[in-house]
């Protein structure tokens, strides 16, 4: 997977954007339950390009993290297992990147897929945002359609996020504010016959202030990520 984020203040535009490149490795086994999916695996995630301050606020850890996640298909809800939520013990993380990372990958769609199905969920996940312990809420809304190409047909699945984040923290005795809202659209491409997951693209645009006893700054924040499978 790669992502490319850029971070503009707003309301300044004499301000040169930050950027943020990442390039992420998720390698799992995944075996059918009777509720969904166990997935075993590792992710690594690095960065490939970023800006000044960005490299310095940068602090995950290059290292491959292992995990393993349950997916409920039923419920829709994907769990990491042993991954507690996020507090000011623990942030900064440096394995936060790349954790959500694989969140964001395991999908919590049914398991059979039929063109014309939508449904809906909400998901919630505290993770480090830098120092800040940040819960970001996503109601998404799922749709389910079949393109005919001249290889194979293929199955897309959209989802549209509405997403809220918030968080807080101190740090020098001074309280610090983190909220947010925005979206989220992804379209994920499987193979009709084998049910692969043969590309994923992405979408994510969030308004952000971010406070210091109160006075808060506003960012936002644009993503792109793409997704496809390694060829063995």
């Amino acid at each position: 997977m790669t992502s490319t984020a850029t971070i503009q203040f707003v309301g300044d535009s004499s301000a040169k954007p930050d950027t943020l490149e990442t390039a992420v490795v998720v390698r799992y086994d995944a075996s059918w339950t009777g509720t969904g999916l166990d997935f075993t695996g590792s992710v690594q995630s690095r960065v490939t390009v970023a800006s000044a301050r960005m490299r310095q606020a940068n602090g995950e850890s290059l290292d491959p993290v292992p995990f393993r996640a349950v997916v409920d298909t039923v419920a829709g809800t994907v769990r990491l297992v042993g991954d507690s939520s996020a507090t000011e013990a623990t942030c900064p993380s440096p394995h936060a990147g790349a954790i959500a990372a694989a969140r964001q990958y395991l999908a919590s769609i049914p398991r059979t897929l039929a063109p014309g199905a939508s449904w809906t969920d909400t998901t919630a996940a505290t993770t480090c945002r830098g120092e800040i312990p940040v819960t970001t809420t996503a109601v998404r809304h799922f749709t389910v359609s079949l393109e005919h190409s001249q290889s194979a047909p293929v199955i897309v699945v959209s989802h549209l996020s509405t997403i809220s984040l918030h968080g807080e923290t101190s740090h020098r005795g001074r309280g610090v504010t983190l909220t947010g809202a925005g979206t989220r659209q992804y379209e994920d491409r499987y193979d009709a016959f084998t049910g692969v997951l043969k590309a994923r693209a992405a979408i994510v645009d969030i308004d952000l202030a971010v406070g210091v006893a109160g006075a808060p700054s506003r960012l936002h924040e644009h993503v792109e990520e793409h997704a496809v499978p390694i060829t063995p």
